[in-house]
């Protein structure tokens, strides 16, 4: 028997009532089948009416859930608890908040005798103390994540990982990052905070970086070392710094990346510079000036030289660099260039000049480069060359135009006068001798006149093509209104035994040769009407647009700038689309003489005409379709972006509408 079972009744209730924990033993109450309906209580300490708060009844002889109905809420937690413990015989340790009074407790229960004998603790002044120290702990945390989120470095805290029976480092593991390493690393804290390192990112042990960390985790001996890390998908350049405090060390990383990959690529574009210089077909030279002790400049002294420039002065560049301008070439103080080069560094003015030198002629550039200059050359000489041949070519090309507008007068004179000879011969023979000459003689003759005229005709058509390709007047402004209602009036009689209607648009006014541009206009309305479908008169309808640039045809496009599109459209016979091209041929025909005259030459005079005036024409048309003709030709320069001008024609069979 023990001292507290000696003691009396009164004497155990004051040592129970003294302690300071809550004490209840509750007994079960069942029903007539055995099954537990409440428990009551049948002893309760001093301590157990401090912990369970007013409303709650804990007193001897009282049910737990029955007299507390009020908070039966409550009673039936507790309840089920002390059923769970009583039946099972497991003893059952909680950790539980009561709001009635409102504070933190431990509780233990188990079984006993016929009942459950509840021990229960007040751990309130203990959890708000582990609450302190944890809410002062977090907030050193939000405090050092913030100082460390605000570093422009990449900062990381690591917990060294050992082998349990070794004490080896075999690991660090994340504990803090800030938020620097979370950009460096791409991976957001909550994906890196609790892993290890090496799991992570595994190239540490290949780029041997591991073993740096190793060595500073194991011997607290600080490092600092940059690294190019191509691992785990990275490519980075770093700067490293890393200490250790008791088993926890910090590394923080420095970016570089930029500034390598800068260095890098100034080193390359250095490399590419001095490869161009060496290799380059430009020479090419630095000087510095020499000044005497009032400041005027005396000499220039080399400071860079490439090979092309060292060859021409016959030396070598480490030769060159140990030496002066004046010593290089004195005579460029008596020829004045000496002064020429202290104007480029004096007055920063830059200059260029085309100087002998040897066998060879260069152009060379100086201009202003801190207290001196620096000198380029091209070698010309070749220019030079080909300048003089090309001042022959032109004055062989002019005595060749001159043969050939000297061939033009023979063809439109001398030529001519035979054949008209021989037509006017033809006649006579026709009007004077037909009885003789019979029926034969009288074939032969026409044959004879319609050959001498196809021939005239061509003579013409030649001579008019020559002259569109040799010669042309001054471009002034011309107004295509002016220069379709001259051609309509040249164009009347067979206007009229056609019963031909042409549609005009307003047309614009442009810079050009008038006569060739009426040549132009003349052919495509004379082919028009000519080239008519049988038993349909012609129709023809001219229209004008504006493109602007990167609209027109290739060689207008390149040129840049607006242009007209002038159409010409007819309801004639066409033509197969592979023949688009060749129709603008010399002497190119699609159709016999029999059934349409002409010497292929006409449309020859378009494509030229338009190629004079800067612009183009090309052709579209299908069997029995008619055809299109579109003319392009640049706008003036004061009519850019503004509308055509001038006004419309209707024209049919001779009559005139504007």
């Amino acid at each position: 028997m023990t001292d507290f079972e000696r003691a009396s009744p009164s004497l155990q209730t004051k040592l129970l009532d003294n302690l300071p924990d809550a004490i209840a033993w509750l007994v079960p109450v069942s029903d007539e089948q055995g099954e537990i309906q409440d428990f009551v209580f049948q002893y309760v300490n001093q301590k157990a009416h401090e912990v369970t708060g007013e409303g709650f009844t804990c007193e001897e002889g009282l049910l737990l859930v029955a007299d507390n109905q009020s908070i039966a809420g409550f009673a039936e937690t507790l309840f089920d608890q002390y059923k769970e413990v009583f039946l099972t015989g497991i003893t059952k340790e909680y950790n539980y908040y009561n709001p009635l009074v409102k504070k933190y407790f431990y509780v233990n229960r188990k079984r006993w005798e016929n009942g459950v004998l509840s021990i229960t603790r007040d751990r309130t002044a203990e959890i708000d103390a582990e609450t302190v120290a944890r809410e002062e702990r977090q907030r050193h945390i939000e405090q050092l994540q913030f100082v460390t989120d605000s570093s422009l470095t990449a900062i990381g805290l690591y917990g060294i990982v050992r082998d349990p029976e070794t004490r080896e480092v075999i690991d660090l593991r994340y504990e803090l990052i800030n938020q620097m390493a979370e950009r460096m690393t791409g991976r957001k804290a909550a994906q890196l905070v609790g892993r290890t390192m090496r799991e992570t990112f595994p190239g540490i042990e290949k780029s041997g970086i591991w073993q740096l960390y190793k060595k500073l985790a194991e011997t607290g001996e600080s490092i600092q070392y940059h690294n190019h890390y191509t691992f785990d998908g990275y490519d980075l350049w770093y700067q490293v710094q890393g200490v250790r405090k008791n088993e926890h060390i910090v590394l923080s990383f420095l970016d570089i990346t930029e500034l390598k990959r800068s260095q890098e690529e100034k080193q390359q574009q250095a490399e590419l510079l001095n490869s161009m210089l060496t290799n380059a077909p430009i020479g090419f030279a630095q000087y510095e000036s020499i000044r005497d002790a009032s400041g005027t400049i005396t000499d220039f002294k080399v400071l860079l030289m490439n090979q092309m420039v060292a060859e021409i002065i016959n030396s070598t560049v480490e030769e060159a660099l140990k030496t002066t301008l004046l010593t290089i070439s004195p005579v460029l103080k008596t020829t004045g260039a000496f002064d020429k080069y202290i104007d480029v560094v004096e007055k920063d003015e830059r200059m260029e000049v085309d100087r002998h030198f040897g066998n060879h002629w260069y152009r060379l550039s100086a201009v202003k480069f801190g207290d001196g200059f620096i000198l380029a050359g091209i070698d010309i000489s070749q220019s030079y060359q080909d300048q003089s041949r090309l001042e022959t070519i032109n004055k062989e090309l002019r005595r060749s135009n001159e043969s050939l507008q000297q061939f033009a007068y023979v063809a439109s004179h001398d030529l001519q006068e035979p054949l008209r000879k021989i037509q006017s011969f033809g006649d006579l023979l026709l009007n004077q001798f037909e009885p003789q000459l019979g029926l034969t003689g009288r074939d032969l003759i026409v044959r004879m006149q319609s050959a001498s005229a196809r021939m005239s005709l061509l003579i013409r058509d030649l001579l008019a093509y020559s002259r569109v390709s040799t010669h042309r007047e001054a471009f002034r402004v011309v107004n295509l209104n002016e220069i379709i209602s001259e051609v309509l009036e040249d164009l009347d009689v067979a206007m009229r035994e056609t019963n031909a209607s042409v549609f005009c648009d307003p047309l614009p006014s442009l810079s050009g040769d008038a006569v060739q541009l009426r040549q132009l206009f003349q052919n495509l309305i004379a082919n028009s009407i000519k080239f008519r479908r049988e038993h349909t008169p012609p129709v023809i309808q001219i229209t004008c647009q504006v493109l602007y640039a990167g609209e027109a045809p290739a060689p207008l496009n390149e040129a840049g700038g607006s242009c007209y599109e002038i159409t010409l459209t007819d309801n004639g016979i066409g033509f197969e689309p592979r023949y688009a091209e060749r129709i603008f041929e010399v002497f190119q025909r699609l159709h016999t003489r029999q059934n349409y005259s002409g010497t292929g030459v006409g449309l020859s005079i378009c494509k030229k005409v338009a190629e004079n005036h800067g612009g183009t024409i090309v052709a579209e048309g299908h069997p029995d379709e008619g055809a299109t003709f579109r003319i392009f030709l640049p706008q003036l320069a004061t009519q850019a972006g503004k509308p055509d001008t001038g006004y419309a024609f209707a024209r049919n069979t001779g009559s005139t509408g504007k």
